[in-house]
């Protein structure tokens, strides 16, 4: 039977952020749970470790406002690398309704701990 910590330890995470300080936050807050992060600052990194490794399991990235994030996704799925995905956004909504009809998981800042923790938990159960 596999445990709850067996199960995380097999989805490795990838979080990309350009700002380090919301990056190491996302990043410590899956470490503590007993998740495998990665952390990338650039898009093109984050493109290239989820390209390479098979386990990553999801991608979490910023929107930003050239909506790099999503521009992430797009080069990953058109690539063939089919990757859960979430996109962390400090505000404007009006992007939500498009980021969810793709299947990525939206959350938006100021974000509570145990509330982004209970989302990430879900969306990989699905």
């Amino acid at each position: 039977m596999v445990t709850d910590v067996e199960d995380r330890l097999r989805k490795r995470i990838l979080v990309t952020h350009d700002d380090h300080t919301l990056r190491d936050m996302f990043a410590d807050l899956l470490l503590r749970e007993g998740y495998p992060v990665m952390r990338a600052s650039k898009l093109d990194d984050a493109f290239q470790i989820a390209s390479r490794l098979d386990d990553i399991a999801l991608v979490i990235a910023n929107l930003g406002t050239d909506r790099k994030g999503l521009k992430l996704f797009e080069r990953l799925k058109a690539a063939g690398y089919n990757r859960k995905f979430a996109i962390v956004t400090g505000g404007g909504n009006e992007s939500q309704a498009e980021i969810e009809s793709l299947g990525i998981l939206f959350l938006e800042l100021p974000i509570n701990n145990n509330r982004f923790l209970r989302k990430v938990e879900k969306y990989l159960s699905e």
